[in-house]
């Protein structure tokens, strides 16, 4: 029946519901599903009660990703006394796996088992993408097993959604899942490998490296997506040299760089090489027949920021404008760290209601480098300002630790104090309440401990005898063999005005409790 029959039939259908009637009916939905108006297919299917008539509605829900009206015209077949069919309850499983409902297609499986409907595969591996879509990798584990104890044969595309769930870091289930299938003599493929190297991740780029360079010997022909994946991990993983290989060995696999090879390509330049490569990269993806995309200029400004070309990031800027490119939060991050190195913090801050103008929710890290400039320029309620409307000032100890910092800034001690009553930081590791191990931190980050280390002995019955002891190690692990966080601690502290003295046999600052007393305001 052609769409204009079906049309006029089902114009007619609307006009009395009476003149369609089973197959003719549901012939009507089906053509309707076909055309994604699943909103008229379910409306007519309801006037029409037929199983057919339901179970190509819950095709036109599949298309439409309508996953809660799945759930009820199964619901409602159930009413009306339609038995589903393993084909009805296959099309629901689809919709929720292709939603991300993973939770309700592991019911929708039980409720399968109560009703006595036989089980399939396809019911498995359809809940199974869903699992892998919401990275719950040990709901897909369980689900894998619960399929082989129902008597089913696992088949590929099953394990590749099991596979696919493990990306985020179960990366020895994905090793296992690998292993049980060649067991079974299944045949890996290139989603398979795909996703083996994204669960290994950046810290086992070698091993992602082995997966590549060996999946011939699964009868696996690497395509773009698995060298590019490879590619990537490298690179996350500090291996610049072996993203860029990767890439310039494209053609001898007779593949062809994408875009994202090239931004992999670009990321690995601006770690290692430095502006002037990353932005000669840039320059030649037209002549290689790619367009740059919004990543590759965030990715490059991002690396003149850090050799100091602000000016080359307008330029950039005003390029993406040229060819139209939507700015990102990479984008304002970097026109962010423009203006935090030129000392406009009223700049800076715009940068954060142009970006939600732009419908974007601003990173922790843009957040990070507006407050930066803020506090450079001793705009400290601007600082506090800034902090108290972000959304992870209440949960974020990052925020938070700044928050408290830029009150003591702003020799605001008590609302230091309150804050950290409410709820201490995670801290660093301290053998005694008076001695601070500011080993494993960054400059920044051990400014805040400092800071947060004199709201607890502000917190104790009595400054300690000893003082406060601030351990920054003697920099045998640091390049040149100089401390880098005791020039950051001995500035903290020449800032708050606390006299310190420095034990270089022991790689330590010390504060003598005098001193400590004078700060709190006890002497």
């Amino acid at each position: 029946m052609a769409w204009r029959t079906m049309r006029a039939a089902h114009a007619a259908a609307a006009r009395n519901p009476r003149f369609l009637r089973g197959e003719s009916a549901a012939d009507v939905v089906m053509a309707l599903a076909e055309e994604a108006r699943w909103q008229q297919a379910i409306s007519l299917a309801q006037k029409q009660v037929h199983w057919k008539t339901y179970q190509n509605s819950l095709q036109a829900c599949r298309k439409g990703l309508q996953w809660e009206w799945s759930v009820q015209l199964l619901d409602e077949m159930q009413m009306h006394s339609l038995r589903p069919s393993s084909t009805a309850y296959g099309l629901v499983a689809s919709t929720l796996g292709r939603a991300t409902q993973w939770s309700k297609g592991l019911q929708l499986i039980q409720t399968m088992r109560g009703d006595a409907v036989p089980l399939h595969l396809k019911i498995f591996s359809a809940v199974l993408s869903g699992c892998g879509e919401a990275q719950q990798w040990q709901a897909a584990v369980a689900l894998l097993d619960d399929a082989e104890q129902s008597a089913l044969q696992l088949d590929t595309v099953a394990c590749n959604a099991g596979m696919m769930a493990c990306k985020t870091g179960a990366w020895e289930t994905s090793v296992a899942l690998l292993t049980a299938m060649l067991q079974r003599q299944l045949a890996p493929s290139v989603v398979t490998l795909a996703a083996l190297v994204e669960a290994l991740g950046p810290p086992r780029w070698a091993k992602a490296l082995q997966v590549l360079e060996e999946s011939r010997r699964f009868t696996v022909v690497p395509d773009l997506v698995l060298v590019n994946a490879t590619a990537s991990v490298a690179c996350r993983g500090s291996s610049w040299t072996t993203a860029l290989a990767l890439a310039e060995g494209l053609p001898q696999r007779a593949l062809q760089a994408d875009v994202f090879t090239a931004n992999i390509v670009l990321s690995s330049l601006a770690q290692n090489k430095g502006w002037q490569d990353t932005l000669a990269m840039l320059h030649s993806l037209p002549r290689r027949t790619l367009r740059p995309n919004t990543i590759s200029f965030n990715t490059t400004m991002s690396c003149a920021v850090q050799g100091g070309r602000w000016q080359l990031v307008y330029e950039l800027l005003d390029e993406m404008n040229r060819r139209k490119l939507r700015w990102m939060d990479g984008t304002f991050n970097a026109l962010a760290s423009v203006h935090e190195l030129n000392s406009s913090w009223e700049a800076a801050v715009q940068c954060l209601v142009d970006a939600s103008k732009e419908g974007l929710q601003p990173s922790v890290m843009t957040r990070a480098v507006v407050v930066s400039a803020c506090r450079k320029a001793q705009q400290w309620h601007q600082v506090l300002a800034l902090l108290e409307q972000s959304e992870d000032s209440a949960r974020d100890d990052l925020f938070r630790a700044s928050y408290m910092a830029s009150c003591l800034d702003a020799g605001d001690l008590p609302t230091a104090l309150a804050a950290y009553r409410e709820r201490p930081l995670r801290g660093t590791a301290q053998r005694q309440p008076n001695v601070v191990d500011l080993h494993l931190l960054q400059p920044e980050e051990a400014r805040l401990a400092v800071c947060c280390a004199l709201l607890d002995l502000a917190l104790l019955p009595q400054v300690p005898v000893t003082g406060l002891v601030l351990v920054t190690g003697r920099g045998s692990h640091s390049e040149g063999g100089q401390s880098i966080l005791r020039p950051a601690v001995l500035q903290l502290l020449s800032e708050l005005r606390l006299k310190a003295s420095v034990n270089s046999n022991r790689g330590s600052v010390h504060v003598p409790k005098h001193a400590l007393l004078s700060f709190l305001g006890e002497a």
